[in-house]
């Protein structure tokens, strides 16, 4: 019976359906909760990660019930590789539908011979037809057998019976996989994919993308291969697909799969929100400082890339560390790197990362506090009935009511529409089709190009879009005739001051036309002046000046239309030289600048000279590109006599600037105490320098000394016949026009009387006690010392400081000074802090001691510090003294692991970025750290620059005001030691926003300016519809001598630099010219 093979056929379809979907039963996206989905590679060569992914899949599944969560709600599996070596399907299904293929194909032969008998046979064979193209789709749909399962026994039990086999060409077949994935995840999910190899299909990535949109779901890579080319598009497939889903990509061996499955243990816990996702081509070391509080639970840092580190601060500067506030979780020194902490303490906190190559960072928060957005045609309070983005209304479709053409030209019909939904749009000529309908997924533009236009083409045309929300149209009048003259320019004229200039235009039509020239969009008369319009209708001007320069435009004009072209009048001028700045005084150390310009045509080469020598410039001495001088670190030999000149071919000038040294003033006594006798001169003496040379005032206590002419610059100060009331502090103060200083010096005066014979005790006290001298003091006739007894005593050592600072490695004598003792005490140094017995100083070569007692250190280190005992003893009693000794080593500055290194660091910061200069000194005590900025003291805190606690200076939001010659300099009585930066801070650049779309008449003169800033100097290319324009005028325009319909278009000005990319956008419409 014909039937027969039809019903033998659905009955074994029906059951190759049931052999495919024995692993699980397919069920619905469930709302709410996210899909945890793994789409994975079952090449032979993957074995080792399938187990280890199989033991990491349980340890997931039973954390997840133990604990309760909500946060996965189904499971996914999706298996795969090349088909061309084996598919998934079992091999039940694939006997069922290799035997019913053959069969119905033998079915439709023999019925093929019997067609003319019976037409019902001819309807059987299309009926097989058609299940054997059913039957082959699903061959080929089985290549990526889904599970998908709400019981996670049933989700372990499918991975375990994956079966790797097969290998064959390395690519596979993965970007279908994943779609498949996402198709059957509920919205937000997280998708995990295992490969050892790059895409073979990626030509399905934009598909994928699409739904990623859509359903917001995040796509993690673990690679353990790639193919050995991570520049194939099938491998930066992979790349695009994370960005997109704020996704990473991990490469691994294949033993560390566990790690990663470990971290996606710990990930799927709890609600995330995204905080910050970035990709990067290049090595490079990022930072942000990102706002947190207590109300996110955890905080997530992932970064994917080779040699990776995190570094995360606090808001008060300090850096969690492992184990101290910062939880590793996972840890691939090739490859990846993943952190956590909480955010115990609001405000910004800082996150630096680094990587050796092309790397990818994620930071996400744990929060019980979200935010989705749904929008819906009709009211709901659902939001799994809405969507992600607005609905709109029918598409909008703009065209031009009237389009002008002109004979044997090019003529482009375009239309535009805006739509947030996808449409098919179709062009029509008087409701005949224009080329076949295009499908566009969101707005865009569609054209119908006439290579030659004639009357025929003249009609409506209509541009007819079509969505599922309605239906948008417009139509458009196409005239067309004649075209307007055209006119060919003559080439720009250069002339010197007073000779004759001629501006010419040619026209190529032979019809009639009026021709007139326009400056400054003024029509020149045929006679003005200088300027007067020759019979051939060329433009003269005679006795040419300066201001004579500029554009020119002539413009040709018939029944036709009227076109326009411009023609350049460029007058040479000598140069003028102005120098901004007048003569200057510097100190030492400054940085110098003497902004010179000069102006001119040809444009003038600016040149420095110096006492009529050109100037040689170095590393301290350059002139920039805008023609400043710059001097870093002046010194007083700069001072001089500098010349700025311009020259060209016209001719030069010069203007010349002085630059004078100073010095502030500085003032020293030669002697802080001078000691005088009644009656006789007392001379004070102070030395002063500076530059101008200082003035020296002299003061008693807080009043001015009024001194002869001859004294009142001098730094000596002479009091003849001293008497005791002269005694007292006097002060010398050095003043010049940078400022002053001053000295003291206390002048005593004294004499000693016979009455004054008497014994004097002298006695010393501090904390710890006090010691006594006595001393017999005998005046003779003349008033001098005769004699000084001592009484005997017991040992008495004479106290000394404490505490005794030494430079490393520089001499230190420890006193031990005897004051009395009879017999004479004998003398020891000992060592505290040693084992006992306690070791004899005086027998250890590395220390001296001399016969004063003094104990001699000739070169101490840091070992060296401690407590140092000196004692005495005698037959009467004992005496010891203690001695601290501190050794001060110089500071050594760190950075980057280099020590103190010579050359200046160069670093580069976008604007608004985060700066940190490091300057992490060592050193006792303690090092000072200051800093500097072009030899400017920095405020160790301002609203924007602060000084970390390790030294380090931190520029927040940076400025191009902030690039120069940075210096770290730690100091403690030691030495100190410094560290030079060069920072230079880019800015994007900014493309001053013109008009969006700019409709022109054809045949009409058009100039398109483009100007944007940024730091360096952006570069201006223009491109139209995609493809670059050669040439430009000048500062980055484009300009049009006869805009043509031809000339319509999108037309691009992008401005680039080292910091980035600006564009600015226009639209360009061709009108045509009115009847």
């Amino acid at each position: 019976m014909p039937g027969a093979p039809l019903l033998g056929l659905l009955m074994a379809l029906s059951a190759a359906a049931a052999v495919a979907s024995e692993p699980g039963t397919a069920l619905p996206p469930t709302k709410g909760a996210a899909t945890l989905a793994f789409v994975f590679d079952v090449t032979g060569s993957m074995w080792d990660d399938l187990m280890q992914v199989v033991d990491g899949a349980s340890r997931i599944l039973e954390r997840s019930l133990s604990s309760g969560s909500q946060a996965i709600a189904n499971y996914a599996l999706v298996p795969f590789h090349d088909p061309a070596v084996n598919t998934v399907i079992t091999t039940t299904s694939t006997i069922i539908i290799t035997s019913i293929i053959f069969a119905n194909i033998s079915v439709i032969v023999i019925t093929n011979i019997i067609i003319i008998i019976n037409i019902i046979v001819i309807i059987n064979i299309i009926i097989n037809i058609i299940v054997v193209i059913i039957i082959i789709i699903i061959v080929i749909i089985n290549i990526y057998p889904v599970t998908l399962t709400a019981d996670p026994a049933v989700f372990q039990k499918e991975l375990r019976k994956l079966d790797v086999q097969g290998g064959g060409d390395c690519p596979e077949m993965s970007v279908g996989a994943i779609k498949a994935a996402v198709e059957v995840a509920n919205p937000g999910s997280f998708i995990y994919v295992f490969s050892d190899a790059r895409a073979k299909d990626y030509h399905k990535k934009e598909e994928v993308l699409r739904l990623l949109q859509l359903k917001q779901s995040q796509v993690v890579f673990v690679l353990t291969g790639d193919c050995g080319d991570r520049t194939h598009p099938g491998y930066l497939a992979y790349e695009e697909i994370a960005a997109t889903s704020s996704g990473q990509v991990f490469h691994l061996d294949k033993q560390q799969v566990t790690e990663v499955l470990k971290w996606v243990e710990s990930a799927l816990q709890a609600s995330k929100v995204h905080l910050l996702s970035t990709d990067h081509e290049e090595e490079g070391e990022h930072s942000w400082r990102i706002p947190l509080d207590p109300s996110l639970k955890e905080v997530t840092i992932s970064l994917s890339g080779p040699g990776p580190e995190i570094e995360v601060r606090d808001p008060l500067g300090r850096i969690l560390q492992k184990d101290d506030g910062l939880n590793v979780l996972l840890n691939i020194p090739d490859s990846a790197r993943v952190v956590a902490f909480k955010p115990e303490h609001p405000g910004l906190w800082s996150i630096k990362v680094y990587s050796s190559g092309r790397h990818s960072v994620r930071i996400t928060g744990i929060s019980n506090i979200d935010f989705r957005a749904g929008f819906s045609t009709r009211p709901s309070l659902d939001l799994n009935h809405t969507i992600e983005w607005p609905l709109q209304g029918a598409p909008v479709v703009s065209m031009p009511t009237r389009i002008q053409g002109y004979l044997h030209q090019p003529l482009l019909v375009s239309c535009s529409v805006h739509s947030a939904l996808p449409f098919r749009l179709q062009l029509r000529r008087d409701g005949a089709r224009l080329g076949e309908e295009r499908h566009f997924w969101e707005s865009g533009n569609s054209s119908w190009e006439i290579p030659r236009a004639s009357k025929a083409e003249e009609g409506v045309y209509e541009c007819t879009a079509v969505s599922r929300a309605g239906t948008g149209r417009a139509k458009a009048q196409i005239v067309v005739s004649d075209p307007p003259p055209r006119l060919v320019p003559a080439p720009n004229v250069t002339v010197s001051p007073g000779e004759t200039a001629v501006l010419s235009c040619r026209v190529l039509d032979e019809a009639p036309y009026n021709l007139t020239w326009i400056r400054d969009w003024r029509v020149l008369s045929a006679s003005t002046g200088r300027v007067t319009q020759l019979a051939n209708l060329s433009l003269e001007v005679s006795g040419a000046i300066p201001s004579d320069g500029g554009r020119y435009q002539c413009m040709a004009s018939n029944a036709n239309g009227v076109t326009r072209a411009s023609v350049w009048l460029l007058v040479r001028e000598a140069p003028r030289v102005s120098i901004h700045t007048g003569s200057q005084r510097f100190s030492q150390g400054m940085e110098v600048r003497v902004s010179c310009s000069a102006s001119g045509y040809p444009a003038p080469r600016i040149s420095w000279n110096r006492e009529g020598r050109a100037l040689q410039e170095d590393s301290r001495i350059h002139v920039d590109a805008q023609g400043t001088l710059i001097i870093q670190g002046v010194a007083p030999e700069d001072a001089g006599n500098y010349s700025c000149q311009a020259a060209n071919e016209v001719g030069t000038d010069e203007e010349t600037v002085t630059l004078y040294y100073t010095d502030p003033p500085s003032v020293s006594a030669v002697n802080a105490v001078v000691l005088a006798a009644v009656g006789e001169e007392a001379v004070l003496v102070c030395e002063a320098s500076g530059v101008p040379p200082p003035r020296v005032i002299w003061y008693r206590g807080s009043h001015e000394m009024i001194l002869a002419p001859e004294g009142s610059s001098s730094g000596t100060l002479r009091i003849p016949a001293v008497r005791e009331r002269d005694a007292g502090i006097y002060t010398c103060r050095a003043v010049n026009e940078l400022g002053d200083a001053s000295a003291e010096i206390r002048l005593e005066v004294g004499r000693v009387l016979p009455e004054d014979q008497a014994p004097y005790v002298c006695e010393a006290q501090n904390v710890f006690g006090k010691v006594q001298a006595e001393a017999q003091l005998v005046v003779t006739g003349r008033g001098s010392l005769v004699d000084l007894e001592m009484p005997g005593a017991p040992p008495q050592i004479a106290s000394s400081a404490s505490t005794v600072r030494v430079l490393e490695r520089q001499p230190v004598s420890l006193p031990c000074v005897i004051l009395a003792g009879r017999p004479f005490p004998e003398r020891r140094w000992l060592r505290a802090g040693r084992p006992a017995p306690n070791a004899l100083i005086s027998r250890d070569p590395h220390y001296n001691v001399r016969k004063d007692g003094t104990l001699v250190i000739a070169q101490p280190s840091a070992q060296d510090a401690g407590t140092y005992v000196c004692t005495a003893t005698n037959a009467v009693g004992f005496s010891s003294q203690e001695m601290w000794l501190s050794v001060n080593t110089q500071p050594r500055i760190h950075v980057n692991g280099s020590q103190d290194a010579d050359e200046p660091l160069r670093v580069t910061a976008k604007a608004g970025d985060d700066v940190t200069l490091d300057c992490k000194a060592q050193g006792s005590p303690p090092p000072l750290v200051t800093w500097t900025k072009d030899s400017r003291p920095v405020p160790p805190v301002t609203d924007r620059h602060g000084l970390l606690p390790s030294g380090s200076l931190r520029l927040a939001q940076a400025k191009v005001s902030d690039s120069g010659l940075y210096e770290c300099t730690a100091s403690n009585p030691a030495g100190s030691a410094s560290r030079h930066y060069i920072l230079r801070v880019q800015v994007p650049p900014q493309v001053q926003p013109g008009p969006q779309v700019l409709k022109v008449l054809a045949g009409e003169a058009l100039d398109l300016n483009c100007a944007a800033e940024g730091t360096p100097e952006p570069q201006l290319k223009w491109s139209k519809d995609g493809e670059a324009l050669r040439g430009g005028g000048p500062e980055g325009s484009v300009h049009f001598a006869a805009i043509q319909t031809s000339d319509a278009g999108m037309y691009r000005c992008e401005a680039s630099n080292s910091a980035g990319l600006g564009a600015w956008e226009l639209e360009l419409r061709v009108l045509g010219e009115p009847p």
